[in-house]
């Protein structure tokens, strides 16, 4: 963080292209020359290295606060898997206790119901056994 805050502090500066009023170049004398190149050579390599390392700098904090920005959405995910995964447990154990439930009441009903069934049956057999006498 304090990288970006000397960035920009930086790019606020004066670049030499302002300082010169226009685009400063580098000549075929600044590279040829027996002497070596030239100042305005130096500050024409020192500007595009700046240009070059501002953009660096830049995308760099871009990457920063996504990387943030990701973590955080990691975080809320794992929270929200772990709320699924106690949800899904609870209704789990509901489902479970219900179908107990429900395989105890058919069982007392299929029993209630099979009672009936013999008992009707039994009243039509006497029936049908006193018509016959």
């Amino acid at each position: 963080m304090a990288l970006f805050v000397w960035w920009r502090s930086q790019s606020s500066q004066t670049s030499p292209e302002k300082a010169f009023g226009s685009k400063p170049t580098i000549t075929e004398e600044d590279l040829t020359s027996a002497e070596g190149p030239s100042q305005q050579y130096w500050e024409v390599l020192a500007e595009k290295r700046r240009a070059a390392l501002q953009e660096s700098l830049s995308e760099n904090m871009d990457l920063y606060e996504q990387l943030s920005s990701l973590k955080e959405e990691l975080s809320t995910s794992k929270q929200m898997l772990q709320e699924s995964r106690n949800i899904v447990e609870v209704l789990t154990e509901l489902l479970q206790e219900d179908e107990a439930e429900i395989e105890l009441r058919l069982g007392s009903t299929a029993a209630e119901l099979a009672w009936k069934m013999t008992a009707a049956l039994c009243r039509k057999y006497r029936a049908t056994a006193t018509t016959i006498r």
